[in-house]
């Protein structure tokens, strides 16, 4: 408790500083173009920081406000802040410190930000986006167009390892050429001037405006970010190497080997007037000890997994009253490449001896979410016919007396029970299929990496989410099941089915009102399904993890916070 006790007293130290004051947010942007009744950007000069100057002599001081500290708990002991990998715990924090393209709300609506207006051509192939011209990184330095071309460039070389850039950049001229490591350009981004990029797509693409709504492809500094040679410069992203960052805070402190950071209101921020003082991150891995500091107003919201006792302690407000900004889904997903998973029988029988409701109720007995279903069930309910296959028992045992490793069935090893919930979900499975079909050898992995190597390609079952920022049914399809997406060449094991692509493929290039946009998708997962691929586990439910004292906050399927600049504190709630 020593350690814990430490912490606590560093996170309670106070300063008092002046305190900006809040500015409205912006209203939705009906047209690409910023909506004419949007409030006024804050004025053109940057704003104090926090550390600014007392009033001058023979003036009477202003009364110091109260500092509102942010104080936010990590699961994990983050060493690489990059914010160029698009996954991981450090992926959370994004919205803090490096602002999107466009941000959209928790409807889905679309703002400006760092891009002021967009147009597309007639066709859906051509994308024009104009740079806000009060657009600033915190050096005072203006986000260019080569900023954001360079920046999309990075994020598609393999070195930089940004998890999902395909959900966002693929289709771009040049994009097959450079993941797969043979360019570090992509000529499908052109920089007309210095406040202009034209993005020209290999196919149309009605809602690549939606695609790029998120902070995982924020420009940064490419001066700062990018050597000679294409690749990301190490440790560019720290506060001593003089980074600057486009984001509502900025970096004062990251400690690699404590996991402690602090992020003060960045001076040259042009967007609404931020809130809060300082936002601070402390790693702690007591689940108990953090269930304590949320408890005591010494941590205002956890980051990480909850334990059983969580909601007892914490009671629902703690859950939090905000969806995720679209939607998520859990899924046990399977690799059709190892055995028994190459015989379909096999794999039918798993999927029907499981039942996803026992899973839920098992692993969120205090919800919230619902059980797993189809993929499109949660965009489009009745309107899809596709409906579940799980949970039938003598359907899967027929399957499994033509599975061809019914009498020598391999050890079944389920990858990625790395919470409770998920390792909860899948003992659930485990005994389903042990008193459905009899099968005994079997084995939770945490993560991949505590196999030995050898072990790693004998992986059958992998869990995971999948999601879409986009309420559109294609788009959740492009970024699951569709071939190139990076869950199916992962999870799924390089899966592909060149009928499903086609569908998928037809009805991305539909506008979204064309009914036959949904359609083509139902068809689409229709197929997939028939390939006998996943298990579904739940849908996810709103959870905050936040105190009831934190206002304004909501998160979407990134995790992140989608209006950064309007959290606030109510102190009179803390203890």
């Amino acid at each position: 408790m020593n350690r814990i006790s430490s912490v606590i007293t560093v996170l309670l130290i106070a300063m008092f500083v002046l305190s900006a004051c809040g500015s409205p947010t912006a209203a939705p942007a009906d047209q690409p173009a910023a909506p004419a009744d949007q409030p006024a950007a804050p004025a053109d000069q940057p704003a104090a920081p926090a550390d600014q100057p007392t009033a001058p002599a023979g003036q009477p001081a202003a009364p110091a406000a109260e500092e509102k500290v942010l104080n936010i708990l990590l699961p994990a002991l983050l060493n690489d802040w990059s914010p160029l990998r698009g996954g991981g715990h450090l992926v959370r924090q994004l919205s803090w410190w490096w602002a999107p393209p466009v941000w959209a709300d928790m409807q889905g609506e679309l703002y400006p930000l760092v891009f002021e207006s967009w147009s597309a051509s007639p066709d859906f192939k051509v994308w024009t986006f104009k740079i806000d011209p009060k657009a600033a990184f915190s050096d005072g330095s203006p986000i260019t167009a080569e900023d954001v071309k360079g920046t999309w460039e990075l994020i598609t070389q393999p070195l930089t390892k940004h998890q999902r850039v395909s959900l966002f950049l693929s289709g771009i001229v040049g994009y097959d050429e450079a993941v797969a490591g043979n360019a570090t350009t992509l000529p499908g981004i052109v920089v007309k001037d210095a406040s202009t990029v034209e993005v020209t797509l290999e196919t149309p693409d009605p809602i690549f405006i939606n695609r790029i709504a998120t902070n995982l492809i924020g420009p940064v500094k490419i001066s700062q970010a990018r050597d000679n040679n294409g690749q990301e410069i190490p440790d560019w992203w720290l506060p001593e190497n003089n980074v600057a960052v486009s984001g509502p805070f900025m970096p004062k402190v990251i400690n690699q080997d404590t996991g402690q950071a602090e992020f003060i209101p960045n001076p040259y921020w042009w967007g609404p007037a931020v809130k809060l003082s300082k936002v601070a991150f402390t790693y702690v891995e007591d689940r108990s000890a953090v269930i304590l500091m949320l408890k005591n107003g010494e941590a205002d919201i956890n980051m990480g997994e909850d334990i059983p006792s969580t909601f007892a302690e914490l009671g629902p407000e703690y859950v939090g009253t905000y969806a995720p900004a679209g939607p998520v889904m859990q899924y046990f997903w399977i690799n059709p490449n190892v055995a028994p998973m190459d015989d379909i029988n096999c794999r039918k029988a798993l999927i029907m001896a499981a039942n996803p409701a026992e899973m839920f109720q098992a692993s969120h007995p205090h919800g919230p979410g619902s059980v797993g279903t189809v993929l499109l069930a949660t965009l489009l309910g009745d309107k899809s016919p596709n409906k579940p296959v799980t949970n039938n028992v003598e359907g899967a045992k027929a399957a499994f007396a033509e599975c061809s490793y019914k009498d020598a069935m391999p050890k079944i090893y389920l990858a990625g029970a790395s919470n409770p919930q998920a390792e909860v979900a899948a003992q659930v499975i485990i005994e389903q299929w042990r008193q459905v079909l009899g099968i005994r050898e079997t084995e939770l992995v945490p993560a991949m990496d505590r196999l030995p190597p050898a072990e790693q390609d004998k992986v059958q079952f992998f869990r995971d989410d999948v999601g879409t920022r986009v309420f559109d049914a294609a788009t959740l399809l492009l970024g699951s099941i569709y071939s190139k997406s990076g869950n199916a060449q992962s999870k799924l094991g390089g899966y592909q089915n060149t009928a499903v692509d086609q569908l998928i493929d037809e009805a991305s290039a539909l506008p979204r009102t064309d009914p036959n946009r949904d359609l083509k998708a139902i068809e689409a997962e229709k197929l997939f399904m028939e390939d006998w691929l996943a298990i579904p586990w739940y849908n996810e439910g709103p959870v905050m993890r936040m105190m009831p004292w934190v206002l304004n906050y909501g998160r979407n399927i990134d995790w992140q916070v989608v209006e950064p600049w309007n959290i606030d504190i109510d102190l009179s709630m803390k203890p």
